[in-house]
């Protein structure tokens, strides 16, 4: 019996590979995905046609080159670079006082990307884009290996509880529940992105590290297994690994909390919770310690996110109810897109005045979780009160309670950067609950009609999987798959026309940034820098210094901020009787500057303008 269980606990590695490994070749099959065309005026053609993709590649505009391509120097090749430089060790210590795009990751890029960014640059040049390609592939691979590992942990996680919340021992229904349970939740399709997207890849390993904690934790639960000090250090550890690869998984004490709690009350009430947890409950004191220090140095990783500059979306306006309100939307959004995934995208758009209470979406969000708030409350006491040995409405109130503390970091409480409604890498830890969920439920009611129904959902869930992960081929395909679903979606629309220009493509790019200018925010100095930039490569930069110089006078407050300053500098060169005027603020730009690629930048047009004769236009880089 206990062989026949741990073959069945090997059912979802081997099903997930079967479902990704087809697509994820070197030479990608996606004839199945129906993708947009993209006329010469950059407007969308009626018609769908075979996607563009024909070998995997980083996406260049979408992160890819800041993780991968501009890494810094001790990750790049050892052979250009003197020993002492490129060791391992400076690695290690590299990645642990660094911060990529407002996020501490250092165990992703130790375990993750190291090995990936030198190998890249060890065996080829700069301009070698087949290398790119192909190690692109190979983290797609890791992450793929890793997604595996991470259902067959998943598999054994909830054999585990089943095993310990019955009065009997699991058995063979409960291997077979744990696996096709942990089986959907692998092959769900808002996890491609996750192993699609190279910059996504912490998740797998943050995922594994997670899975790992909550095994040693759900192994060690009840009065007859103690927690030592040695499985307390092993518990926190893995925690802070976790953490450490991607902070996603800042809020896990608190889902094992839930855990502890949902387990306790089933075996006798409050008063067996009382009697009972307080023994396995001393692990938490170190587990909050821990998870203060990491929540801090997150906070800090994270201080260039949360300006009101950082995107074109803002709270300024709405404040901490904004925060709300779009933390209910994205909460809303994935717990519809965990049961029927049929409208799935790169990004999530929030549109400006979409945040407010007036808005129908907004208030189905409040009402739905008003009601679930009130629901999960009242059986939360009676099942105080009486146990929840048989109350599934309890039960479903902690898998609900453990969604929204996974979600906690990524819900939009604290801004981070970009403003959506959500991304589909946010599901990978917050749809956990779920699969647990499942497994318990089969466990005492697995049936020849349950494992063909939840075959039916995987086969289903693996084919939509399939195409969603052929999205994440190369930009040109994501951007066709994402103008196919919101021709309208402002990010994608202006991010595609900046890749066409950048390619060359500048007719094409013309109607997508005429467009961008009809569809994007027109609040605050963000939306102003995007708008001066749209406006430049239509031509108009007249029109763009002009709206500088307007902001600059309306809003003094906004004075200090580099690339405003960057880009008023460049509007002053117009008249070469200003060059001095104009390198002084560029000078000032570069002071205030904290940010590595504002700082290139800016000293870039210093260096330009020192080499500059006065003949003719001054070419520098613009700023948004």
């Amino acid at each position: 019996m206990v062989w026949a269980a741990a073959f069945l606990l090997l059912l979802p590695v081997v099903v997930v590979y079967n479902v990704y490994n087809p697509v994820l070749t070197q030479e990608p099959s996606c004839d199945n995905v129906a993708t947009l065309k993209t006329q010469s005026s950059g407007s969308p053609a009626a018609a769908f046609t075979s996607p563009t993709c024909s070998r995997w590649t980083f996406l260049h505009t979408w992160d890819d080159e800041s993780n991968f391509i501009t890494s810094p120097p001790p990750f790049m090749s050892p052979l250009t670079r003197p020993e002492s430089d490129s060791s391992m060790l400076n690695v290690v210590q590299e990645a642990l006082v660094m911060v990529r795009i407002n996020v501490y990751e250092p165990l992703a890029w130790i375990v993750g990307k190291a090995w990936i960014v030198r190998g890249m640059w060890s065996e080829a040049g700069e301009a070698d884009q087949l290398n790119f390609a192909h190690y692109s592939f190979l983290v797609r691979r890791q992450s793929l290996v890793i997604h595996c590992l991470n259902a067959g942990l998943l598999g054994f996680f909830i054999f585990i509880i089943l095993d310990r919340t019955g009065k009997q021992q699991a058995g063979i229904g409960g291997a077979v529940s744990a696996a096709l349970a942990a089986t959907l939740w692998a092959v769900h399709p808002c996890h491609a992105e996750v192993v699609g997207w190279p910059s996504a890849n912490p998740y797998t390993l943050c995922g594994f590290f997670a899975l790992l904690c909550g095994v040693a934790h759900a192994a060690t639960i009840g009065a007859k297994h103690k927690r030592t000090g040695v499985v307390v250090v092993l518990i926190c550890a893995l925690y802070a690994c976790s953490v450490l690869s991607k902070s996603a998984s800042i809020t896990l004490p608190g889902a094992l909390l839930a855990l502890d709690a949902w387990y306790w009350l089933q075996e006798g009430g409050l008063k067996g919770a009382l009697k009972g947890g307080l023994e396995g409950w001393k692990v938490y004191p170190s587990l909050v310690l821990t998870s203060v220090g990491l929540a801090y140095v997150t906070l800090v990783a994270n201080e260039e996110g949360v300006v009101h500059t950082s995107d074109l979306v803002n709270f300024i306006e709405s404040g901490w109810l904004g925060r709300i309100l779009k933390s209910l939307i994205t909460l809303s959004l994935y717990l519809r897109q965990a049961f029927w995934p049929a409208d799935l995208r790169v990004h999530y758009v929030v549109n400006e005045g979409g945040l407010t209470m007036s808005s129908p979406e907004v208030l189905l969000c409040v009402g739905l979780w008003s009601s679930a708030a009130v629901i999960c409350s009242t059986s939360l006491v009676r099942s105080v009160r009486h146990g929840s040995k048989h109350d599934w409405v309890a039960a479903t109130s902690f898998i609900l309670a453990t969604y929204l503390l996974l979600f906690l970091p990524t819900m939009g409480l604290v801004q981070h950067g970009m403003i959506q409604k959500g991304g589909d890498r946010y599901a990978y830890l917050t749809y956990l609950p779920f699969a647990v969920g499942l497994g318990c439920w089969g466990k005492n009611r697995l049936s020849l009609t349950v494992i063909v129904v939840v075959s039916v959902m995987t086969l289903t869930f693996g084919g939509l999987s399939r195409g969603q992960l052929c999205t994440y081929c190369d930009d040109e395909s994501m951007f066709q798959r994402a103008l196919a679903v919101d021709p309208f979606d402002w990010r994608i629309v202006d991010t595609y026309a900046e890749f066409l220009y950048r390619t060359g493509r500048r007719d094409e790019g013309a109607g997508l940034v005429r467009r961008s200018l009809d569809v994007q925010p027109r609040n605050g100095l963000k939306s102003m820098l995007v708008k001066g930039k749209s406006l430049v490569w239509l031509g108009e930069a007249g029109l763009a210094c002009d709206n500088y110089d307007n902001w600059w006078v309306e809003h003094p407050e906004d004075r200090s901020m580099p690339l405003l300053k960057n880009n008023f500098a460049l509007c002053l060169l117009r008249d070469k009787n200003r060059r001095e005027e104009a390198e002084g603020m560029f000078r000032e730009a570069l002071e205030a500057s904290s940010v590595d690629d504002h700082v290139k930048k800016i000293g870039g047009n210093l260096e330009l303008l020192k080499e500059w004769d006065g003949e003719g236009y001054f070419t520098g880089s613009l700023m948004w």
